[in-house]
């Protein structure tokens, strides 16, 4: 992972392009999320030029760890709900 960052991110070269992506693609951060924050998930969506029925849902009052925290049920919800549209 280090050297992934190293020769990737710290670099400025993408590891993968959004645009390549042809899967339906659901984009979950959380508002407090330092580690992937919202800005980062607000870049790539645009890129996901190829992917059918792409979303971005962003969470409030969380973090990199909101599976963990009070919040959590907003996350399942909204998993729970594009795995649904996706299977329709």
């Amino acid at each position: 992972m280090l050297q992934d960052s190293a020769e990737f991110w710290q670099a400025g070269r993408p590891f993968w392009d959004p645009a390549r992506v042809t899967a339906p693609t659901l984009l979950v951060v959380a508002e407090w999320d330092r580690d992937t924050p919202p800005a980062m998930a607000s870049a790539i969506f645009p890129l996901l030029t190829a992917s059918p029925g792409k979303r971005l849902v962003m969470l409030a009052d969380g973090t990199h760890s909101i599976i963990m925290e009070r919040n959590r049920g907003a996350l399942f919800q909204a998993v729970q709900v594009f795995l649904e549209e996706a299977m329709a």
